[in-house]
């Protein structure tokens, strides 16, 4: 039974809202009993509060089933306090957490300038594929390798966006399953050892982010701490990307939003945050903070291409030197200046490139000096030829 909610007010004709079954299936697996039942309906309670019921009928042969479902997903909304779009996602699709952020553009309720939604939307993308980044990486970073694993940029191509009443709120509905990623890799665990869901951990993740970085961005203004704080290693410790992420949410002009987090009831775990409200002084500080943790900390596997500006080398005819390579990285695309320090072998094939005015590429760990780039741990000096697709890449 696929209801054609054209009856019920507030929802479009072509609303998907969820068949009568699947609807029951969700009720018995968040743990909804059923008290009674008839030849016709068969009622059900909520194992979280005794006033929330739900009343079915039996089966979809009934004329009244369209407003029914309607109402039980009303109830379902309340006592689980989401977004009637989200429980209907969360039936429908096996299960998602929520992320709802309400901005506040200057525009009539309901509307966002395109300028605004340009900004915005991106962000909550980077917002989602750099917590899905770091909760995928080993090791901890505050900023992320240039490139993000591929899975992230997967699962947050997954999570699902819609609007809801208000200023303007942006719904995001994260699916808490993700079989690619659950079955290579590692997952925590709960009393009863069922491994938490992909998608549970990214919004934790998310939620964990925004409640730290809020707090420290609000510690800076108030004079209470630098931008070094941002630097610490910590749990939840924001990622320079989330950061950036956050700060752009309120738009170039850092309009203030508010961020909510729920949570599917098909999986139980502690609670995170529910509510948040990021000021415009705290954007600011989380857009220098994102800028600072890019300037002070490593970037690990940055590929510089350019061409050799400058030779040093002091241990005569053989040996180790130092190079000055201008070009750009595949971070940024901005044109600099970086030093690099060679073996022997390197350091000879950096002099004829040098001397014929030949592009060179190298990988290596980023690092900050004043305002010094230095690559470090690097490797595979290579020499580029005149045909090969690097020198357009430079010079376009």
């Amino acid at each position: 039974m696929n209801a054609s909610p054209s009856t019920v007010d507030g929802f479009p004709p072509h609303f998907d809202w969820p068949p009568l079954d699947e609807l029951k299936q969700y009720l018995i697996s968040t743990n909804w009993q059923e008290t009674s039942r008839t030849d016709k309906l068969v009622i059900y309670r909520s194992p979280l509060s005794e006033v929330s019921t739900v009343v079915l009928p039996v089966h979809t042969g009934f004329t009244d089933v369209v407003q029914r479902v309607y109402e039980a997903v009303r109830v379902l909304s309340w006592t689980e306090k989401r977004p009637v779009r989200q429980v209907v996602e969360d039936i429908r699709n096996g299960g998602v957490d929520g992320v709802l952020v309400r901005t506040h553009p200057e525009a009539p309720s309901g509307q966002a300038p395109l300028g605004f939604i340009r900004i915005a939307l991106p962000a909550l993308r980077d917002f989602i594929a750099a917590s899905a980044s770091a909760t995928l990486l080993q090791i901890p970073a505050l900023v992320l390798p240039n490139r993000r694993p591929a899975q992230a940029e997967s699962y947050a191509d997954q999570v699902m966006l819609s609007t809801e009443p208000g200023s303007f709120v942006f719904s995001l509905s994260l699916p808490l399953r993700d079989e690619a990623l659950e079955s290579s890799s590692a997952s925590d665990g709960l009393l009863d050892l069922e491994p938490v869901p992909f998608g549970r951990r990214v919004q934790t993740r998310m939620a964990q982010v925004a409640e730290r970085a809020s707090a420290l961005a609000e510690q800076v203004s108030a004079g209470h701490a630098t931008l070094r704080a941002f630097a610490r290693m910590e749990p939840g410790a924001p990622n320079a990307t989330e950061l950036a992420a956050m700060s752009a949410l309120g738009g170039s002009e850092f309009h203030t939003y508010e961020m909510t987090f729920t949570r599917s009831a098909r999986f139980r775990s502690p609670e995170t945050p529910s509510h948040l409200r990021i000021t415009p002084g705290q954007q600011r500080v989380l857009h220098e903070a994102a800028d600072f943790l890019r300037t002070k900390q490593p970037r690990s596997n940055v590929k510089v291409v350019g061409l050799v500006i400058r030779l040093s080398h002091d241990t005569g005819m053989s040996g180790p030197g130092e190079i000055t390579i201008y070009g750009a990285d595949d971070d940024t695309g901005a044109q600099r200046r970086y030093r690099v320090e060679l073996v022997d072998s390197e350091y000879q094939r950096a002099v004829l490139a040098h001397r014929d005015g030949r592009i060179v590429s190298i990988s290596g760990d980023l690092v900050m000096r004043g305002n010094q780039r230095r690559l470090v741990k690097t490797t595979g000096l290579q020499v580029m030829e005149p045909s090969d697709e690097e020198s357009d890449y430079l010079f376009d």
